[in-house]
């Protein structure tokens, strides 16, 4: 076609904002016009011809209104669908794009699109693979994989692999990555016939169909008898839950996409709530139960170690960082587990909220000392346990410094330097005295 011709453009159009499951009737087919040419004033778009569009899982969040979120601009109802997709280049104002080159990146869910937002668009160099791949392998679910397990994970050879929803693009190369390295991998998903395609033809070890278990702490005690050292995580809830009491010392999760926010676990969650008396209850980010996105197991929580005779600073550093989290309660005692029976939703938040800090104590102190307190319940347990054994082992070092504070003199040192000098030391032991 002649670049300037105008031209019949087929989309597949969002007809409104979604709840719940994306469904057909939420899209419809329509046609538009438009000119094979890059509009004059916009110097930086491309027009391209699109070749191959992907279908994936965070699309199902995009079609949801979310006030001020993402979704408003990228998704509007009346307006083509976008996604990952491989096009080819008809007409370019960008100087880094020209006429016939093969690109990747975010397109339009229709037979041309014009790009504006050319900051999210690939030139594809190598065209020896087959094009498509760059809607899964060498596009975002690769590099989700490839980051997420190598360089979050960071595996070793011969280590435990579990992958929820491993048969999704995701979870089916992460899987395959570490059968390459040599790693024990298995998989649970959500039917008999992903559960036998992940054994037979993507190379799992093993795999299980989620839906059939009861008990998913049971379950992966039953895969992982030896505990798991990575968890590749796309479905957060209960199965995150169970993998956080199966995580071998210094086991690593990867936390890709948490699930449980999905609508069919919201819409179990509701019904819980209305079954208890709390239906639409959420959680105010200033509630102690609230947990942030950015809260994940394997957070580093203080810079330091307990070691056994640093307890005092320690401990200090820890309530700070908990109070700061509004997470301090599970330790002290004051946040209190609620009743399964009576406040459901509350109690599964608690829950995760306790495993949660359980894994950030557990991952900052020696392995030595997390050998004693990786199979306990609470955190306010491991708290306590930790004050009775630790706070207690300071008296020499108490001594030294009441005598440091006792002998000190002012001698040639100026007024400023000896009161510095003297309130550190006070500082210091107000650290080290146990409390």
């Amino acid at each position: 076609m002649a670049s300037g011709e105008e031209v019949r453009n087929k989309q597949v159009v969002l007809r409104d904002y979604v709840s719940g499951y994306l469904k057909e009737s939420d899209m419809c087919m329509a046609t538009a016009t438009i000119t094979l040419k890059v509009p004059e004033g916009n110097s930086k778009a491309v027009l391209v011809k699109n070749l191959y569009l992907s279908c994936d899982p965070y699309i199902r969040g995009h079609t949801k209104s979310i006030q001020g979120g993402y979704a408003d601009e990228y998704f509007k109802p009346g307006s083509p669908i976008v996604g990952y997709g491989v096009a080819k280049v008809l007409d370019s104002g960008h100087p880094d794009f020209k006429k016939d080159d093969l690109v990747w990146g975010f397109t339009g869910w229709e037979e041309y699109s014009l790009i504006t937002a050319t900051e999210s668009l690939f030139k594809i160099h190598h065209t020896d693979v087959p094009l498509s791949y760059y809607t899964g392998l060498l596009s975002m679910p690769g590099m989700t994989a490839y980051t997420g397990f190598y360089e979050v994970c960071a595996p070793k050879k011969e280590e435990y692999v579990f992958v929820s929803s491993a048969f999704g693009a995701v979870g089916q190369l992460v899987g395959q990555l570490a059968k390459l390295l040599g790693c024990y991998v298995v998989g649970s998903a959500g039917s008999k016939e992903k559960v036998d395609l992940l054994k037979t033809k993507i190379g799992f070890d093993e795999a299980f169909n989620y839906k059939e278990e009861k008990d998913y702490d049971a379950c992966l005690k039953r895969y992982f008898p030896e505990g798991i050292d990575i968890y590749f995580d796309s479905v957060g809830g209960k199965m995150l839950d169970a993998a956080l009491l199966n995580m071998r010392l210094d086991g690593r999760i990867a936390a890709c996409v948490l699930r449980k926010l999905y609508p069919e676990q919201q819409t179990t969650m509701a019904g819980s709530q209305k079954a208890s008396g709390s239906e639409n209850k959420t959680i105010d980010p200033s509630h102690p139960l609230y947990i942030h996105h950015s809260d994940q197991p394997g957070h580093v929580l203080v810079p330091i170690k307990l070691n056994g005779v640093n307890y005092q600073s320690w401990s200090k550093a820890v309530i700070h960082a908990l109070t700061a989290k509004k997470k301090i309660g599970f330790v002290d005692g004051t946040v209190e587990e609620p009743s399964q029976e009576d406040e459901p939703f509350m109690f599964e938040q608690w829950n995760q909220c306790n495993s949660m800090i359980l894994s950030w104590l557990t991952h900052a102190v020696e392995s030595d000392i997390a050998e004693g307190i990786i199979h306990a319940k609470t955190a306010r347990e491991v708290w306590v346990d930790l004050r009775d054994q630790f706070s207690q082992k300071n008296a020499p070092a108490v001594f030294q410094i009441q005598k440091s504070i006792a002998t000190m003199s002012q001698g040639t040192m100026t007024v400023a330097a000896y009161f510095t000098k003297i309130k550190a030391l006070w500082d210091e032991l107000e650290t080290t005295v146990p409390r």
